[in-house]
């Protein structure tokens, strides 16, 4: 906690957006990062891009289309071909479809997965891709915590329990929950967990306090109620969403709790990708499309 009170607080000001608030936390950010932590800005969908100290790499959904192939391009160097970890918080087309190519293109370690059975083509060929080019499989609530390095680790709180097999009408509700944790600091990665999943979180008494969020569903009023924010209680808030999407994420009764908790917000659709990068001091976050912020 003595890492949090250190963060320096920068108003960079009140942009005309549906967030009625933005904060950015900045310390130099020629000091080594403990961990970089990018939400990737590709669409309607999620995809996030988490690299720690020890150079190890894991990637959190593929977003709907072969974007995501692009991005890792920008973000991860020309001769490195590996991603150490590839998480699928659950088989929506919006956080599985980039996956595929994913998988051709990269040298995977491992996979962390859900196992719920889906009929979904590109889900079953996902399964199939990954049998065939052997990559390990994990399957959350089996595994309850992932060493990434020395100094970085993922705890899975939801599922709690393995769902191999079963099929499950909302596949939100099978959503994977996992919170990384690195030099003092936490991150919520929440996928499209619903209302219910964040009472069943409470109710269970897991450890949701954490420094930065992921929200949930990209900011759709299914989830992110306000017990729940209050007790992650983030410095900062990071939204997944595309520009003009059809569902209205996200979604305003989401972003005026956030602004009423007072939990600053970044939303892809108008930042570009959001990359948060976590230091001795504190953390920095630089956003793509503001100009005048260091990419």
């Amino acid at each position: 906690m003595n890492q949090i009170r250190a963060v320096r607080f920068l108003l960079f000001g009140l942009m005309i957006v549906s967030l009625s608030f933005i904060g950015f936390v900045l310390w130099d950010l020629a000091q080594p990062a403990v961990l970089t932590v990018r939400v990737l800005d590709i669409g309607q969908g999620d995809s996030i891009l988490i690299q720690t100290a020890e150079r190890r790499s894991i990637l959190v959904d593929g977003g709907p289309d072969n974007t995501v192939v692009y991005k890792l391009g920008e973000y991860l160097p020309f001769y490195r071909r590996t991603i150490d970890l590839v998480v699928l918080t659950h088989p929506d087309s919006d956080h599985l479809m980039g996956l595929n190519e994913v998988i051709q293109r990269y040298q995977v370690g491992a996979v962390l997965l859900t196992g719920v059975s889906d009929d979904a083509g590109a889900y079953q060929s996902f399964l199939e891709l990954i049998a065939s080019r052997g990559v390990q499989a994990f399957v959350a609530g089996a595994v309850r915590e992932l060493t990434i390095d020395g100094q970085t680790t993922l705890m899975i709180l939801h599922p709690g329990q393995p769902l191999v097999g079963q099929t499950i009408e909302d596949s939100n509700g099978a959503s994977i929950v996992g919170q990384l944790r690195a030099g003092g600091f936490t991150v919520l990665l929440t996928g499209d967990a619903p209302l219910k999943v964040e009472a069943a979180l409470l109710k269970a008494g897991a450890d949701v306090q954490s420094t930065v969020l992921k929200v949930s569903h990209h900011g759709s009023r299914t989830a992110s109620g306000e017990a729940f924010l209050r007790a992650v209680s983030p410095q900062l808030a990071l939204i997944s969403s595309g520009r003009d999407n059809r569902y209205g994420h996200p979604h305003p009764s989401v972003v005026e709790r956030l602004t009423g908790l007072g939990i600053p917000a970044l939303n892809t659709q108008q930042t570009g990708d959001i990359t948060v990068r976590f230091g001795p001091a504190g953390f920095s976050v630089t956003a793509s499309g503001i100009e005048g912020l260091e990419k």
